[in-house]
């Protein structure tokens, strides 16, 4: 016959005795019963790894301080914080080993990632030599922009959320 304990310390002890039984049982009752864990997906090992390096760039990003003003210099210096960010970014993507499935998105994405950055570099440069900052930035945006849209494509064929990138909107490519 069942007994049920009776005072609050053995019914506390019961309880602690049940849920050690329980979660003790669930593997079975040696390690010849123990799952054997299955080995990691290497797509989505990568989709991981890739993400979080999205996510890094993004954060580092949010810490550039804004331009001071509207001029060349002050956009040469807040273009050469988002290079800096976005080289050591590409640099850690491309050291990313890609399984066979989606080798050839990270090389489009690789490409696509180092063309924006030529772009941000030729503005930044354009903005060090003094060339007008508006006359910059018209030219950057849409082309930039064309960047990203192709950047976002193969960050949702990849499945990597982490990397989408929200388009310039400085009223250029309107």
């Amino acid at each position: 016959m069942l007994s049920l304990p009776s005072t609050p310390r053995s019914m506390a002890l019961a309880a602690l005795a049940t849920l050690v039984a329980l979660v003790g049982g669930c593997g079975g009752s040696g390690a010849a019963d123990a799952p054997v864990p299955r080995p990691p997906d290497p797509v989505q090992a990568y989709r991981e790894a890739v993400g979080r390096e999205c996510l890094d760039a993004r954060l580092d990003r949010e810490l550039l301080p804004n331009p001071r003003g509207s001029g060349a210099r002050d956009l040469a210096a807040y273009l050469e914080g988002n290079l800096s960010v976005a080289r050591r970014s590409e640099r850690r993507l491309e050291q990313i080993v890609p399984p066979p499935a989606v080798a050839a998105q990270h090389r489009r994405g690789r490409r696509v990632g180092r063309a924006a950055i030529g772009l941000v570099d030729r503005a930044a440069r354009d903005a060090r030599s003094g060339k007008d900052a508006e006359k910059i930035l018209r030219r950057l945006e849409p082309a930039l922009n064309r960047r990203i849209v192709a950047g976002n494509e193969i960050a949702d064929e990849l499945r990597t959320p982490q990397c989408f990138q929200e388009p310039l909107d400085l009223g250029f490519s309107r």
